[in-house]
């Protein structure tokens, strides 16, 4: 009888002790559903874990008071699985830092969490970045940000834009933010040679606060740009391209034909009975109607008729000349991925811009590498970028400059002709405006 008792004690605690855990198991891939293998499975606020195996498989031991499975592994961002009632657990991970960057505001040598950070700044998402056919990334800052005006200048292709954030601080100095790339400050003119879709993020940085850790080159607002990195996993290879055409010029106005301005002329010239000479006004000084014109013998009247009558036949609209419709094309393949350790992205891109006036384009090459490498006790990042940029564009610094398109199409009569019988361009007429359109067409 003493027997039998010891073996029904000894038996019911057996079933005790399974009854106080339970078996949970799962898979755990990668954001494409590939298996992770080495990952940490530990309940969550104890010492009971496991690893996945090269499937990515796990099978696990939860005791009474498990409620949670904690998954981890380098390169990888942690996720807690609430456990409830199932004996089946999937979990996916997501690469590091896949989130870090809409959660904190990046300064340029730290980041702080956004509901930390005390100044005022804006993050501009990378959304808002890629596919932007734009030859300097500073173009598309306007409206990005409160306060922050930008300005393109001329239009030309790759122009910098001229970015004003906390307003016009120096009469004599200059207003410009500080730039700010992967922690290295850069000059404007460096974006020409730039790509903006390797941007993962711009944080604009407009108060004092924010700025403070530049000193004086931080009185106009900073700029601070983080660009892609590799995530751990599969190779990932994407590619991205773009084609358009931007219209040229709509002017609220249409110039005046030879016939128009040349009777004009005439009008002008019988209201005020000036003696023109032939270079202004050729419209009255070959006119009939000229006192001039009746002094002439008969031979030099016929040589004033088919002189007006030459250049009658020419009607040159300057504006068809001088602007085009203008096209661009944007093509990129990137490469990343990597193990936990060691991450990888790579970029390979090239932009093509011609522009709206003639001799104006933009061509821009641009090479990105950036690597990762991290364990328990070294981190490394490198970055590096190799770019080539080629411009044409008009010289017109003032509103009056010789090379200032719209200026050159609005001056210059349309009895000028364009080019010669030879197909070169016409030089030298004496009726051509100071402003000659030929430097611009050239």
């Amino acid at each position: 009888m003493k027997k039998l008792l010891l073996t029904l004690v000894v038996s019911l605690g057996f079933v005790l002790t399974s009854l106080a855990q339970k078996t949970v198991s799962g898979k755990v891939t990668d954001a494409n559903g590939a298996p992770l293998s080495n990952v940490s499975v530990v309940v969550k606020g104890t010492t009971v874990g496991t690893a996945t195996g090269s499937d990515g498989s796990y099978t696990i031991n939860v005791p009474a008071n498990g409620k949670t499975l904690t998954f981890s592994s380098l390169g990888f961002d942690s996720q807690d699985v609430t456990i409830g009632n199932r004996t089946n657990v999937m979990a996916t991970l997501a690469p590091a830092g896949s989130k870090e960057l809409e959660t904190v505001v990046v300064t340029g040598i730290n980041r702080v969490q956004k509901s930390k950070f005390a100044g005022a700044a804006t993050k501009i998402d990378q959304k808002d970045l890629e596919d932007k056919p734009v030859g300097s990334f500073d173009q598309i800052l306007q409206g990005r940000a409160p306060g922050l005006i930008s300005l393109t200048g001329s239009g030309a292709p790759g122009t910098a834009a001229n970015v004003i954030i906390r307003g016009t601080t120096s009469i004599e100095g200059s207003s410009d933010p500080l730039y700010v790339v992967d922690g290295i400050p850069v000059e404007a003119g460096v974006f020409q040679g730039l790509n903006p879709n390797d941007f993962a993020s711009v944080d604009v940085l407009r108060d004092a606060a924010s700025t403070a850790l530049y000193g004086a080159r931080a009185s106009s607002g900073v700029i601070v740009i983080t660009t892609k990195r590799g995530q751990a996993g599969k190779l990932k290879v994407s590619y991205s391209g773009q084609m358009g055409v931007k219209s040229r010029p709509d002017f609220a106005f249409r110039p005046m034909t030879t016939s128009e301005l040349l009777k004009a002329q005439e009008d002008y010239g019988r209201i005020v009975g000036a003696t023109a000479s032939t270079t202004v006004l050729p419209g009255w000084y070959y006119s009939p109607e000229n006192p001039r014109y009746q002094a002439l013998s008969p031979a030099d009247q016929l040589l004033a008729d088919a002189t007006l009558d030459s250049i009658s036949k020419i009607n040159t609209n300057w504006y068809d000349e001088i602007f085009r419709d203008g096209t661009f094309s944007n093509h990129q393949i990137s490469l990343s991925g990597g193990t936990g350790k060691t991450r990888f992205y790579s970029s390979l891109s090239k932009y093509d811009e011609q522009g709206v006036t003639l001799r104006t384009d933009m061509e821009r090459i641009s090479l990105r590498n950036n690597l990762d490498f991290s364990d328990d006790k070294f981190t490394l990042a490198l970055s590096s970028n190799i770019g080539y940029t080629k411009r044409n564009f008009q010289q017109s610094t003032t509103t009056n400059n010789l090379g200032n398109p719209f200026l050159v199409g609005a001056v210059n009569v349309p009895y000028v002709k364009v080019r010669n019988a030879d197909g070169s361009y016409a030089v030298g007429d004496p009726r051509e405006s100071k402003y000659s359109a030929v430097n611009t067409l050239e």
